[in-house]
């Protein structure tokens, strides 16, 4: 639980300094990884089961951003977010794309993140500890209710997170909105390539609204295995 909180924290401030989209969404990866171990290190049905979903949302929400990275790359031919703007005009599918993986990734409703995160948090939040005892150093001893310290670990974690929301949206509106370079071909025919993008797409939104029982019976059988584990 240390280590993902850790992840998280690290990530969060890489993400608000970062200046490659690409990079932005590596980032990203590492984040929530470090909110899935979270859910791993507290353990529990609520706590491995929003582990698990968790990665299994992450899995769609960045496939869907790396795809739309790479739409951009190819049209603009620069991984700089200074240099990419006014992609609704240049590529309206793939902004749309852009922005769902984005709002995907800070949790935002009714995207499945949102659903496991909230997941994650809830574990977090009703941890019982083995202890209520923190040594600090050997001649120093302090006590925490177990109330205390959730609540201060929950905290931390939404301050980061709430940062992280702001950093992320900061960049992915910069990209989607304001003119277009000179040089930059406008418009954006459709393809097969899109295909993924709409489907990836309303798989996030789908699974924030229902968890189809195939799904859910599977992520049960894996979380039994690990609680016996």
């Amino acid at each position: 639980m240390l280590f993902g909180l850790i992840s998280f924290v690290v990530a969060a401030l890489f993400i608000l300094i970062q200046r490659d989209y690409k990079r932005l969404f590596a980032y990203s990866s590492v984040e929530h990884m470090g909110l899935a171990m979270v859910g791993f290190g507290v353990g529990g049905p609520v706590g491995l089961f929003g582990g698990l979903f968790h990665l299994l949302n992450h899995a769609l929400a960045k496939s869907l951003a790396f795809f739309s990275a790479g739409n951009v790359h190819r049209r603009f031919a620069t991984r700089d977010i200074g240099e990419v703007q006014g992609l609704a005009q240049v590529q309206p599918v793939t902004a749309v794309a852009m922005l769902v993986a984005g709002l995907a990734l800070v949790g935002m409703p009714p995207f499945s993140m949102f659903v496991s995160e909230i997941m994650v948090i809830s574990a977090l939040a009703t941890q019982s500890f083995a202890s209520d005892t923190l040594h600090v150093g050997r001649f120093l001893t302090v006590s925490v209710a177990d109330d205390v310290r959730s609540l201060s670990i929950v905290t931390v974690f939404l301050l980061f997170a709430v940062a992280l929301f702001g950093g992320f949206a900061y960049r992915l509106t910069s990209m989607v909105w304001g003119t277009p370079p000179d040089g930059v071909k406008r418009g954006e025919t459709w393809n097969i390539g899109h295909i993924p993008l709409v489907v990836i797409g309303l798989a996030l939104v789908g699974l924030g609204v229902t968890l189809p029982e195939p799904i859910k019976a599977l992520l049960d059988r894996a979380v039994s295995v690990l609680l016996v584990r």
